[in-house]
């Protein structure tokens, strides 16, 4: 079973299962994945777009950053009203990287 239509994937990561249960090795495991189903993907890690053959297309830089305390909410990990704002802002942008021209 999967998560996307038309996939035969069965693929599942948890980012508390990696390595020093970090989010970065998850989310190379994601873009592996979405490549290996010929998936689009981007990574509000990294801000990078990645097309259906996996090959970085653009990068927009981390999409929130610890350093963006207005888009934090007060337990240092959820994003705010304004944060999903941002994020939503910056994932079209991402999505329009990976429209046809």
């Amino acid at each position: 079973m999967s998560a996307f239509p038309g996939s035969t994937s069965s693929r599942t990561v948890s980012a508390s299962s990696s390595p020093g249960g970090g989010f970065s090795p998850a989310s190379e495991y994601v873009t592996a994945a979405a490549a290996a189903d010929g998936i689009p993907f981007v990574s509000p890690l990294t801000g990078g777009c990645y097309d259906a053959a996996g090959f970085l297309i653009a990068t927009h830089g981390p999409f929130i950053t610890s350093a963006i305390t207005a888009y934090i909410g007060g337990d240092g990990v959820h994003a705010t009203d304004a944060g999903h704002v941002c994020l939503a802002r910056r994932i079209v942008a991402a999505i329009r990287e990976l429209m046809p021209h």
